[in-house]
């Protein structure tokens, strides 16, 4: 056991040592020899208060790696909520429960490199820490900044530089002149507002509307013994405010919907995997662009080895004469190609949960679809077929979403032959995919807590909102029965909340996981825009409730000017929220299952033949999870032949020995009789050979 750590950590440092581009190192502490014991350090990810220093990282190799994690601490001193401020402890779930053999020494600094970007203040080793950062984002970015400074050796900010930079040289009257706009109020408290959208000008109107204390310029704190009255925090409470993207009702309870907005801004799921849908369109087409350029490129090095070891020698012009040719043969997957190819294994994934004893849960075959989504960003089915990077993301979806099962059974639940070796073969290139971020945010839980609300408004239980302090429970219940009747009569108010509830969860196990909502959409406005859909006037009742409805609504306060539209901050929310909300909805509306299509169904079929086409020039990388099983008797490829094949024409000893291998595992392909999911697709593409 010993021999074979000591291999392993030899070879993982000589992979570090190669690796000049990404700045990781690793080297041992004192004796040389002594690989149980190393520093590694990397430098401040870009972009963030750590960017220009070093940090240090002491790493242990236990007796038992790599089937134990590495235990590594900081060394340098970072002010960050996942690592002790005075240890260096690091909270971070690769290096405990989801550590897996496959990661290394390398990628574990690289999460760490990238733990430091993308910090998690609701799971913190820290707690102070944290909570500087969730309730004074600026004040932990500065203290942050100082300390890569003191003890990262990173560079003092030049003065313009940063959001602190030349502060001091701002005149002294145009500093009074900025103050004065904050009429009193906590210059950092309007400051969050203001970073929503809004000028100051404007926030400061507002806190005057609702009567906010200035507290003698003091920040508000969220203590609960502090607020006024009842206030809700149940989950579908905060989603309407904030997910409008603004909010200009500074009270306690926005107080806690920013708070909960800068927690969601934190989470690697808004900071990794929210896009606009022109950055999603690029996306997608530049990394549609590399995978073609290399298939086309290995087409073309998989013709000219097999000329040279026909012939024995190339024949003048021959690469520049086949090229074209080559090329006119390959025809390569669009982008929209590879999205629909990725979407009906998306539905496939589903239909595989339902193949286990008891059914998987649908968080874990949710969870499953966004690592697949979220893995074709920056890859290509033409180098990676869907079909086995499918249940290798289902398989760590159970894990992520603590749901245990043995690799064995899971792999005994998965139809036809498939192995333990094939679901986890491409289980580190899914992580290195994913960025090493797991953590997926779900619309269930909020549709939850707002189907709760309405129970309760339904049963006279209801509560007002904090800003709406004049509606009472009686009140509500009324406004819930007088809303406009369903298409499909309810036997009681009860029975129409729940079967909104029924159709809504059906829409966001189905349609939100196999269109683009997550990469556009929060998951509060997914779950809102579902409920649109299921129950129109429930679900606009239900926005009355938390925005004061409509403008006529407003003719009950004592301040008139709340009727008019452009001094109800309100009624812009409102307007806001339902434009975005209609976005979501004709998306997920627009959504329908590919086999429910035989047109669709005819597409996919010609995209299943060209993606054989494009997978036969690279199998060895297409195949991944069969060939490792496949190829276990057959001594591997040397390290020269490799690289030569990636790299250009190899010798012509290696050149014949790899067109043999092409040509038997294309004639291993054709003879396998089974399939995952059927040979429909299998026969159709064999057809084309």
């Amino acid at each position: 056991m010993a021999s074979n750590r000591m291999r392993r950590v030899g070879k993982e440092m000589a992979d570090i040592y190669a690796d000049s581009h990404s700045q990781i190192k690793a080297e041992p502490i004192g004796d040389e020899d002594d690989v149980t014991h190393l520093r590694g350090s990397f430098p401040g990810p870009p972009g963030t208060p750590y960017e220009g220093g070093t940090y240090n990282i002491d790493i242990k190799i236990p007796i038992d790696y790599p089937f134990r994690p590495p235990v590594m601490k900081f060394e340098t001193k970072v002010w960050h909520p996942n690592v002790s401020s005075q240890t260096g402890a690091i909270c971070l779930d690769t290096l405990a429960s989801a550590w897996s053999p496959v990661l290394t020494i390398k990628s574990s600094l690289l999460s760490l490199q990238s733990l430091l970007s993308t910090p998690e203040p609701k799971d913190p080793q820290d707690a102070e820490v944290a909570n500087m950062l969730l309730r004074k984002p600026k004040e932990f970015e500065r203290v942050a900044r100082e300390w890569a400074v003191i003890y990262a050796g990173a560079p003092q900010n030049e003065a313009g530089e940063g959001s602190r930079g030349g502060i001091d040289d701002v005149p002294e009257g145009a500093g009074r002149e900025n103050l004065a706009k904050y009429d009193g109020y906590n210059k950092d408290l309007v400051d969050r507002f203001c970073g929503m959208g809004f000028d100051v000008d404007r926030v400061v109107t507002a806190f005057h509307q609702v009567r906010i204390d200035r507290r003698g310029g003091q920040d508000y704190q969220l203590e609960e013994g502090a607020m006024a009255g009842p206030v809700p925090r149940r989950p579908a409470d905060i989603p309407t405010l904030r997910d409008a993207g603004l909010s200009t009702l500074p009270s306690s309870f926005l107080t806690i919907a920013m708070i909960e907005d800068d927690i969601y801004r934190t989470s690697s799921q808004f900071r990794l995997w929210s896009f606009t849908n022109a950055s999603l369109q690029s996306l997608r087409a530049t990394t549609n662009a590399i995978a073609s350029e290399r298939v086309r490129r290995r087409a073309r090095e998989a013709q000219q080895s097999t000329a040279s070891s026909a012939s024995g020698t190339p024949q003048p012009g021959s690469e520049s004469e086949s090229k074209p040719n080559e090329e006119a043969n390959i025809e390569c997957l669009t982008p929209e190609e590879e999205l629909v190819l990725v979407r009906y294994y998306c539905e496939k994934t589903l239909e595989l949960g339902d193949t286990y004893k008891p059914p998987l849960p649908t968080m874990v075959r949710a969870t499953a679809i966004q690592y697949l989504r979220r893995f074709y960003l920056s890859n290509s089915p033409m180098i990676y077929h869907p079909k086995s990077i499918m249940t290798c993301a289902l398989f760590v979806a159970t894990k992520t979403d603590n749901y245990y099962m043995s690799l064995r059974q899971f792999a005994d639940g998965i139809p036809g032959d498939t192995s333990t070796e094939d679901v986890i073969a491409p289980e580190f290139l899914l992580m290195q995919g994913l960025r090493f971020t797991f953590d997926v945010r779900h619309p269930f839980r909020g549709l939850e807590g707002g189907v709760m609300e309405l129970q309760a408004i339904a049963q006279g239980q209801g509560q007002p909102a904090p800003h709406l302090p004049h509606q009472m429970p009686d009140e509500l219940r009324r406004g819930l029965l007088a809303i406009a009747p369903p298409p499909t009569p309810s036997s009681s108010i009860t029975d129409r909340i729940g079967r909104a509830h029924g159709t809504t969860r059906e829409m966001l196990k189905s349609a939100a996981q196999m269109t683009d909502a997550y990469f556009l959409y929060t998951p509060s406005q997914i779950w809102l825009s579902a409920f649109l859909l299921a129950d129109r006037p429930l679900a606009e009742f239900y926005l009355d409730t938390k925005l004061g409805g409509p403008i006529a609504r407003a003719t009950d306060t004592d301040n008139s000017d709340a009727t008019n539209p452009l001094q109800n901050p309100l009624y812009e929310l409102r307007t806001k929220l339902l434009s975005v909300l209609t976005d979501c909805s004709a998306m997920l509306q627009s959504y329908s299952p590919l086999s429910a299509d035989p047109d669709q169904m005819k597409g996919l079929k010609r995209i299943a033949k060209k993606l054989y086409h494009c997978q036969k020039q690279s199998p060895e990388k297409a195949h991944f999870g069969t060939a490792q099983k496949r190829d276990s008797a057959q001594p591997p490829l040397s390290a020269a032949a490799t690289a030569a094949s990636d790299s250009g024409p190899a010798s012509e000893s290696e050149s014949e020995r790899l067109a043999k291998k092409r040509k038997l595992e294309q004639e291993q392909q054709a003879r396998r009789g089974q399939d995952l999911f059927g040979p429909e697709l299998v026969t159709e593409r064999t057809k084309g050979q």
